[in-house]
């Protein structure tokens, strides 16, 4: 990600890291895709029917729901806490997880080269309140797969699923990344983001998580 820390105050409220899926070794050359979600103090606007199938809500998504906010406190238990950008009022994508596992998310990017090393990133958060603590020991950790596709939507160039994440007792942003090479004559892919979930008892779940800014970069 290019954002970095603006204010050293933030240092004091939060933590921010890398979990190794896959980055580039290397120098990044420009971006060629970035969400971020915009920013402004009225939640909103719902993403298109072609990048999820959940259902938006105004605000306090309940299972199956997402929103879009400045603000991660959403419902009682989880954190009250800005975006990762640093931009002001920079909105996020905050998503309550369905009880069924699947896809919650979907776009293509185009405008690559081909022959091409790329990587992606996006930052995550588990807004589980942990001092709370309201699941106890039924808590269902947060678990997404990444993966990218051709445009044509038939053949899986990469993949990975980021490390089970329990509730942590302060708002932490990681940071998630794959790396991928495009082939002769493609100058397009397709992101996925999926649910990964593990139940024994579905009434037990709670899966909470957020995003905010993707990026996709060249890698040089």
């Amino acid at each position: 990600m290019r954002k970095h820390l603006l204010f050293i105050i933030f240092i004091f409220c939060y933590t921010s890291t890398e979990a190794q899926l896959q980055f580039c070794d290397g120098i990044l050359g420009p971006e060629i895709f970035t969400e971020d979600f915009g920013s402004g103090i009225t939640n909103g606007p719902a993403l298109s029917p072609m990048i999820t199938s959940y259902q938006y809500v105004n605000s306090g998504p309940q299972d199956g729901q997402y929103t879009i906010s400045n603000d991660s406190g959403q419902l009682g238990s989880w954190f009250s806490f800005p975006d990762h950008t640093g931009n002001t009022n920079g909105k996020m994508l905050i998503v309550n997880a369905g009880f069924n596992a699947g896809q919650f998310y979907r776009t293509p990017i185009n405008g690559l080269c081909e022959n091409t090393p790329y990587e992606f990133s996006a930052w995550i958060m588990n807004v589980l309140d942990g001092v709370q603590n309201v699941c106890g020991s039924n808590e269902i950790p947060i678990q997404v797969r990444f993966e990218i596709w051709d445009a044509t939507d038939t053949n899986l160039l990469s993949s990975g699923s980021m490390d089970p994440k329990f509730a942590d007792v302060r708002p932490t942003w990681i940071k998630y990344g794959l790396t991928f090479t495009t082939s002769a004559g493609q100058n397009g892919v397709i992101l996925k983001m999926i649910i990964v979930m593990r139940l024994t008892d579905m009434k037990l779940q709670l899966v909470l998580m957020m995003m905010v800014e993707m990026v996709l970069t060249q890698a040089m």
